[in-house]
């Protein structure tokens, strides 16, 4: 036999009351309200009730048959409510609606705001990023891509990159959804309701030993780069210092280098000089 389900309130047998189905704060509650009658004698059957607060901050009720059903329902009606109040707000203030396509935003973004905060580089990487998302879902209207459509995107992906290459694709594709909730298309970031994939760690890397180091800098002290590999292995220095190094950075009676940019390289724009990866390194 299933087991009955309880109410909100249930009185215990030494007369204090418990609370059921409690949420976490501002989550409201589920629980089962016990059949009753009317006042006529017609029978009211049992039903589960799922509490929410609105956006006027009112406390409401959904009632269904079952658990859910009960939490589908208020789920649904709180996010058409959020959604509702999001376009009434941004109504006449911004070029986008309802239907405007996950491909229009996300070229939005990476066009209005992400190239003015990361390096040409890093653009670059979003850009491919990004078409993970867009290849699947571009042509979808944002309002209406939810958790269970990002969950099977995700689970798609996992098919063919490693988890680190998703975990990648998702740090991007929040930030579009983020856009998207600050123009006011969408009340929340679906990404939210998504569980990350997991990342095994990596195994016990090898590392030179002091002698290996010393050998491979002797055996390419006569090779045309000869001297970044000394600079590399001896003092610590990244590929793209080393790259960046020219004559007027160097001071060789006092044989010392100053490291104040790097090089990089992206698809679109090939080896560009840039500042280095973090202002400590200069």
């Amino acid at each position: 036999m299933p087991r009955t389900p309880k109410g909100k309130r249930t009185i215990n047998p030494d007369g204090t009351t418990s609370i059921g189905g409690k949420n976490s704060n501002g989550h409201g509650s589920v629980y089962y309200e016990q059949p009753s009658q009317r006042t006529n004698g017609q029978p009211i059957h049992g039903r589960w009730r799922a509490t929410y607060t609105d956006t006027n901050g009112k406390r409401r009720t959904v009632s269904a048959p079952t658990r859910l059903k009960a939490e589908t329902k208020r789920d649904t009606t709180q996010q058409s409510a959020l959604l509702s109040a999001a376009h009434q707000l941004h109504a006449g203030h911004t070029q986008f609606t309802p239907s405007t396509t996950l491909n229009e935003i996300t070229t939005w973004w990476l066009t209005t705001t992400a190239r003015h905060q990361v390096k040409t580089s890093t653009l670059d990487s979003y850009t491919k990023f990004t078409t993970y998302l867009t290849n699947e879902l571009g042509n979808t209207p944002i309002t209406n891509i939810g958790p269970e459509t990002l969950t099977r995107w995700q689970s798609n992906l996992l098919d063919t990159l490693a988890p680190l290459t998703v975990q990648n694709c998702r740090k991007v594709a929040r930030q579009i959804f983020n856009q998207a909730i600050n123009i006011g298309l969408i009340p929340n970031n679906p990404f939210d309701r998504v569980n990350p994939p997991t990342n095994k760690p990596k195994t016990n890397q090898t590392a030179l030993t002091p002698q290996d180091a010393r050998k491979l800098i002797t055996a390419a002290l006569d090779l045309r780069h000869g001297a970044a590999v000394v600079l590399l292995f001896s003092q610590g220095w990244r590929i793209s210092e080393v790259l960046g190094l020219a004559w007027a950075d160097l001071n060789l009676p006092d044989a010392t280098a100053h490291i104040q940019r790097a090089a990089t390289y992206t698809t679109t724009t090939g080896t560009t000089l840039t500042t280095t990866k973090t202002a400590g390194a200069q």
